[in-house]
């Protein structure tokens, strides 16, 4: 039999924050709160610093949710009874491929057939000869070329499937399966093929097979014009009102409450099963969790399934770990679940600010739950070989020694030398000593052996990369940039430019063309998603066309420029921009 009590834990002294924690007991197991006291202090100091944000977090074991806390102001409107919802983001990618899946367990679809086979009004333009068909898979593990986003429309009531007519005036960004390369606009697509396949609206298939059976009852998707009435209000902003609706629905369309997601990730860790019922087939659990992605060499030795992120590689002995976050204007979220042990944990935000920290506590939470349910496992960092060692070749075969050369990383521009007397790294005015090793990496002179970070310039698929290795995994981390200037063409675009066909409620403002190092850069400010300006490197193919540069996630995307008796207008993701003459 089993029970739950509710306990205040923590209060803050100004009385304006508190820690409601909810312990679900059982005769064989409850959580000890002296192994999470550390989170929860840290979690207490990161609101104490940011007295707007809320963290909610739910911890599953087995068929039950062990733990379940809110960090929250004691002045929130809500109900005491009721749940509070956060949009889950991304997360909600989850559910769609779940769907996906079984469609196809219902032999209604094949996932390795075009997508055109099911939504035949899809198509991209391309400009590569030689690839083959997007199929529903590569729609499902972020491998289909399609670009992330389109821009123009994303936060607006816009249905998900208008991006089937926007895609049209699209390009693929690399052929299919050559690089994985995150895409919202792929699960739009997904939703659609759901309504075409199915008969129903997406947002009802998704109820009636997935959150009803799950008696998931706080979980929804928003399609009126004001938020549900639980939602949590966002931490930069004090009015829920103000909170845009979404057109990408199936990539980041729900509501949910921790509790809720507990329920979803209870699923998932107990293969398909919940409160007895078969929610999902096993076999369908197992295909999602499978490594798709192992014959992609651009890829390394990142790990995706269907509709997650897999690693195999964090701690000895848990097995596969199941990862995803989602990020969203105003809240973010992040699960983590180990399936063979059993254990899920789950941690909403209502800032879109506090991604990187919620995802830090999830890591932390399912630690200290491993360390109470499983005290015998020895965790420590495990040293894992390289997925596809014999695939990564001509390794530094071709950098030329004595000249430097330039990788666009995250970080921005790192510049590799290697020469005879100076083998350097540097990136933003920082210099890191390299320490060549024996299989033509290069380890930072300054890194301890249990942090020992390596480097190598490698050419895969004809193209030149910067790889990083650590724990003996690989990834790829940058892209090498050719010192080739600008051409003239291209030099005389730069200036700024406005907007034609602005969204009314999501301004892009201050659009123009800039040369920064001797680059191209496209660059413009989205004030409701983040202060700071957003600069993308431009690599231009002819007089008409550049590409956003490097690999990945927003890259190779197409930038058009077009000349009209009125003026020249750049096309970029949607949005027609036009060229303010200099007066």
């Amino acid at each position: 039999m089993s029970f739950c009590f509710r306990r205040l834990l923590v209060r803050r002294t100004s009385a304006l924050m508190l820690l409601q924690v909810t312990i679900f007991l059982s005769s064989a197991h409850a959580v000890d709160n002296e192994g999470f006291t550390a989170i929860t202090g840290k979690i207490e100091r990161y609101i104490d610093a940011n007295p707007d944000v809320r963290i909610d977090i739910a911890i599953v074991h087995q068929d039950n949710m062990v733990l379940d806390s809110a960090f929250r102001e004691t002045s929130d409107s809500n109900d005491e009874g009721a749940r509070s919802l956060f949009r889950i983001g991304s997360v909600t990618k989850l559910f769609t491929a779940l769907a996906v899946m079984k469609l196809e367990d219902d032999g209604l679809i094949d996932i390795d057939q075009p997508v055109f086979a099911y939504l035949p009004r899809f198509s991209v333009k391309r400009r590569f000869s030689d690839s083959n068909p997007v199929t529903i898979r590569h729609l499902l593990t972020h491998h289909s070329g399609l670009p992330t986003n389109i821009l123009k429309g994303q936060w607006s009531n816009d249905h998900f499937t208008t991006i089937i007519e926007q895609l049209r005036n699209e390009y693929l960004t690399y052929p299919p399966n050559f690089v994985y390369s995150y895409s919202n606009i792929g699960y739009s697509l997904l939703g659609a093929m759901i309504e075409e396949v199915s008969g129903q609206s997406y947002e009802s298939y998704i109820t009636e097979n997935i959150i009803r059976p799950l008696g998931m009852k706080d979980t929804a998707f928003w399609s009126g014009t004001m938020p549900p009435p639980n939602l949590v209000t966002p931490a930069d902003t004090k009015q829920v009102q103000g909170i845009l609706p979404i057109r990408d629905t199936p990539a980041m369309g729900l509501y949910s409450s921790a509790k809720d997601m507990a329920r979803f990730l209870i699923m998932l860790v107990n293969q398909g099963k919940y409160d007895g019922r078969q929610i999902a087939h096993p076999v369908i659990l197992d295909q999602m969790m499978e490594r798709s992605n192992e014959d992609v060499t651009l890829d390394y030795d990142h790990e995706v399934g269907i509709g997650l992120v897999l690693n195999h590689c964090s701690f000895k002995q848990t097995g596969l770990i199941l990862e995803h976050g989602g990020q969203t204007m105003h809240y973010s979220s992040y699960f983590i679940a180990v399936p063979e042990l059993d254990i899920a944990v789950i941690v909403l935000s209502n800032s879109r600010d506090s991604k990187g920290f919620i995802h830090e506590i999830a890591s932390q939470l399912i630690k200290a739950t491993l360390d109470r349910y499983h005290p015998d496992l020895n965790r420590q960092p495990d040293k894992m070989i390289a997925s596809n060692p014999d695939t990564k070749s001509d390794q530094a075969s071709d950098i030329e020694i004595g000249k430097s050369s330039s990788y666009l990383t995250s970080s921005g521009l790192l510049t590799f030398q290697i020469d005879e007397d100076e083998k350097c790294a540097c990136i933003k005015d920082k210099r890191f000593d390299l320490i060549p090793m024996p299989d033509g990496w290069y380890a930072i002179s300054s890194s301890n052996d249990d942090k020992k970070l390596e480097f190598s310039p490698q050419k895969v698929n004809g193209k030149k990369v910067l790889a990083a290795r650590k724990l003996g995994r690989a990834q790829r981390i940058g892209e090498y940039i050719p010192d080739k200037g600008i051409p003239t063409t291209w030099q005389q675009r730069l200036g700024d430019y406005q907007i034609e066909n602005p969204d009314p409620d999501f301004p892009v403002q201050d659009v123009c063309l800039i040369e920064e190092d001797n680059m191209l850069f496209l660059s413009y400010r989205m004030p409701l998603l983040t202060n700071k300006r957003i600069d993308i490197p431009l690599t231009p193919i002819d007089d008409t066309q550049a590409i956003t540069t490097g690999l990945g996630r927003g890259r190779g995307e197409t930038v058009l420029m077009e000349q009209t008796n009125e003026g020249e207008y750049l096309l970029y993701s949607g949005y027609l921009a036009k060229r303010i003459e200099n007066q």
